[in-house]
């Protein structure tokens, strides 16, 4: 008996929707993307559904979801190719940077305007900073 191959796999393992995405049914990471093995290696189950459509992802090109719902496979209807940029985007708009979620941080300290500071790419809390900075100073002098 021949094992099946990964397109067989694939297949068998995709649920139709009401909402008319494909559901991946099978294994899937912590983030909820589906995961496919292929050739003894891990693949994403989007990423290989958009390659047996529409053949290779170019370099730097992502597969995004329309639907936003990791496990859908749908190449023809809720996947989209993109940059690392419009994946950003893509996430932003829909609400689920979970940086721009948290209104406060792990200190307790507001997220606003006044004490939020962004240094490559990354915001961080302003009083939080000084507190650590006065810390090490404190602790240099006395060295």
């Amino acid at each position: 008996m021949t094992r099946p191959t990964a397109v067989e796999r694939f297949h068998a393992r995709v649920k139709v929707m009401p909402n008319g995405c494909l559901e991946w049914t099978h294994d899937s990471d912590h983030h909820g993307y589906g995961r496919l093995s292929v050739g003894g290696k891990k693949v994403a189950a989007h990423r290989f559904a958009w390659e047996l459509a529409h053949g290779p992802i170019p370099a730097g090109m992502y597969v995004l979801h329309r639907c936003d719902n990791p496990p859908c496979v749908n190449a023809y209807g809720c996947l989209f190719l993109g940059t690392q940029s419009e994946n950003n985007a893509d996430r932003d708009s829909k609400g689920r940077n979970a940086m721009s979620a948290r209104t406060h941080c792990p200190k307790n300290h507001p997220y606003d305007e006044e004490n939020t500071a962004i240094s490559q790419g990354r915001r961080f809390c302003r009083e939080c900073h000084r507190v650590a900075d006065a810390a090490y100073r404190a602790k240099k002098r006395t060295a």
